[in-house]
């Protein structure tokens, strides 16, 4: 299957919130139809949902192999962006040729979300959530039971310090403490941009020797990256420290969580996984919850 990346995304510069998630009216209420049901007509289409938890967790589409306006509105209201109907219809314009007959095609639309479009006699689409059913062993983790929030980050990313200071407080208020969820840190140091970040890394999985992670990571985040400074504060063994940063083992470790990074698709930090499910928007507080009742939906397998 050809991916098609990123052909729509550039229209919506990122910044889409999602129907998927959402309970079935706010789909239908978007596109303006009065129907309670999984499936109904929409235009001279046919939309099917798929529900977890009575929450929206795909939207399939069928309708006439030249109703690009009309399938776009239904892509619009899944992902939440009402400009997307336009991008689609654009793009289905200029590369319909190129689509029609070729079997399904994984076409790039925002983070968070898959998109697979089939041309023929109709017009068919799928859109879900990006869903990784193997991230490999946790090792950095708060929290005692629930469904795992994971963190792909970068210590010396701004965004990544916004999401420490400001959303994984509230996680651990609303999810981590009472039990619904735990908190899975994945390094994923962008060196290209950020000199500072594979040393923090370093620094941080050798404070997690010492039974640290956590508090040293919190403080590189808060008063930033000085990698003695925050072991002195945290009276860690500085000698042990520097010579466990030096080591092969250390920076594989490392290495290792980037390669699972880019193996589940993670393009820019932070990346956060709740359970299977990517966040579209990893600072929307209140998708978490959302996206926790999906993952413990009865009979859903991931």
């Amino acid at each position: 299957m050809k991916r098609w990346c990123g052909l729509l995304a550039a229209f919506l510069l990122g910044h889409a919130w999602a129907q998927i998630s959402f309970p079935p009216e706010n789909l239908t209420q978007a596109l303006g139809v009065n129907s309670q049901g999984r499936s109904f007509t929409y235009n001279r289409g046919t939309v099917q949902l798929e529900l977890l938890a009575g929450l929206v967790y795909k939207v399939g589409y069928r309708g006439p192999a030249t109703d690009y306006l009309g399938a776009g509105r239904v892509l619009a209201a899944g992902i939440g962006e009402p400009k997307i109907a336009e991008a689609f219809l654009g793009f289905m314009r200029q590369n319909a040729d190129k689509l029609r007959g070729k079997g399904p095609q994984n076409i790039g639309v925002v983070d968070g979300f898959t998109f697979t479009l089939t041309l023929a006699a109709d017009l068919s689409f799928t859109l879900a959530p990006v869903e990784i059913k193997d991230f490999g062993p946790d090792r950095h983790v708060l929290g005692k039971s629930g469904v795992m929030i994971r963190e792909f980050s970068d210590f010396q990313c701004p965004y990544c310090k916004q999401f420490t200071l400001q959303v994984k407080p509230e996680l651990e208020k609303r999810y981590i403490n009472p039990g619904l969820a735990r908190f899975s840190f994945r390094h994923f140091p962008l060196t290209q941009i950020h000199p500072q970040a594979m040393p923090a890394a370093l620094a941080a999985e050798c404070a997690a020797q010492q039974g640290k992670f956590f508090e040293y990571h919190d403080a590189l985040f808060e008063k930033g990256i000085n990698v003695s400074a925050r072991a002195q504060e945290l009276k860690l063994d500085e000698l042990k420290l520097l010579r466990c940063t030096q080591d092969p083992a250390t920076r594989q470790i490392i290495e290792s969580d980037l390669a699972m990074g880019n193996q589940v698709g993670v393009n820019g930090t932070p990346t956060v996984f709740v359970g299977p499910f990517r966040l579209p928007n990893a600072y929307d507080i209140d998708a978490y919850e959302r996206y926790i009742k999906m993952a413990n939906a009865p009979g859903y397998t991931p």
